[in-house]
């Protein structure tokens, strides 16, 4: 039994192969090349280079393999798809090409990759995040200490000591928030948090809001003006967190606006629901960086952390209780210094009608 020509060992194969003589033109095609790159045999006898599609780019490596006699290797990408090329030098004069299909591990090879920067994106905002959460929890304990060592001395005034006790009170109050909304996003993260949804009204809500975010204003004189619908929008929500997150978003809105300007909230009612919107007029947000403010762990390039303070999750804390109220949050910005809008859709399903 004789053995089997080179030329049917390479049209066996089930991938790519061809021949070429010392000057690059194509021997032989085999039957899987043929169909791959949509050649004919009539091919044969014309320039591998130009003819073969998933050459180009190794034209180097081809022409060191014909010329050396030295075997080479090529990663190509041809369209979508990707192969590994192998040219292994005849002794004669010549080569023998392969093509083995490389796309699904080229594919796996780029998700490795952008998984692993996005790993280690991550892992740097946490990091900037747990150096911005010591800050913030580490702040309040000056004033704390020095409002205990006044508190120690005998001959203190009444006066001051009124005052040192509102300061501690104070303080201990923005770290308890602080904690509290830290505590609120692990919950919601393992699914651990109930709505307790009650029949309350929406200017109740907003003006125990904005009761809470009042001395954050005032500090910096700071205007809000609130227009809220004539008559009574009945809610069927969880009081607390509701509130909680107009907290958030009139909180937020103070944080990045400077002194003295300007800050909006509207509420309009209609049969699909109720939109609540916060406007400011502070720094702005550039709209490819919108989505990053609802990112755990995420601050924005701009230094507003540093000038401005806060740990920047109040946003991703609203966003998330909103969701779990079946609505949605939505933010927009003109850009950098032409001040930033958040509003709160919620579903139908959040009205109470009057009568129940």
């Amino acid at each position: 039994m004789s053995l089997p020509s080179a030329a049917t060992l390479l049209d066996a194969l089930d991938h790519g192969a061809a021949v070429l003589d010392a000057a690059g033109r194509i021997v032989h095609l085999n039957p899987a090349a043929q169909a791959l790159f949509g050649l004919k045999a009539s091919a044969v006898g014309e320039p591998a280079v130009g003819s073969i599609p998933a050459l180009r780019g190794a034209e180097n490596e081809l022409q060191a393999a014909l010329t050396q006699r030295a075997s080479r290797r090529s990663d190509l990408a041809w369209g979508d798809r990707h192969f590994e090329l192998h040219i292994a030098a005849l002794p004669d004069g010549g080569a023998v090409l392969q093509w083995h299909e490389a796309t699904q591990r080229s594919r796996a090879e780029d998700e490795f990759e952008r998984r692993h920067h996005e790993l280690a994106a991550a892992s740097r905002r946490k990091d900037e995040f747990l150096a911005t959460l010591a800050h913030e929890l580490r702040n309040p304990l000056a004033p704390l200490r020095t409002s205990l060592e006044l508190l120690k001395r005998p001959s203190i005034a009444e006066e001051t000591k009124e005052r040192a006790r509102e300061i501690m009170a104070r303080q201990v109050t923005q770290m308890v928030r602080l904690i509290d909304e830290l505590l609120d996003i692990s919950r919601i993260g393992t699914g651990r948090i109930e709505l307790v949804r009650e029949r309350c009204e929406l200017r109740e809500l907003v003006d125990a809001a904005v009761e809470t975010v009042r001395p954050a204003l005032d500090e910096k004189d700071q205007r809000l003006l609130v227009e809220l619908p004539g008559a009574p929008v009945w809610l069927h929500v969880d009081r607390v967190r509701l509130t909680q997150v107009l907290c958030n978003l009139l909180g937020n809105a103070s944080r990045y606006s400077e002194r003295g300007l300007r800050i909006w909230l509207r509420a309009q009612a209609d049969a699909g629901g109720v939109t609540i919107a916060v406007r400011d007029e502070g720094i702005g947000i550039a709209p490819d960086k919108l989505p990053q403010v609802f990112r755990m762990f995420e601050q924005l390039d701009e230094g507003s952390a540093p000038l401005h303070g806060g740990l920047s999750i109040g946003l991703t804390l609203a966003r998330r209780l909103v969701e779990l109220h079946g609505g949605r949050v939505h933010g927009h910005s003109g850009g950098a210094g032409e001040g930033s809008e958040f509003a709160v859709r919620l579903p139908a399903s959040a009205l109470s009608g009057a009568g129940t």
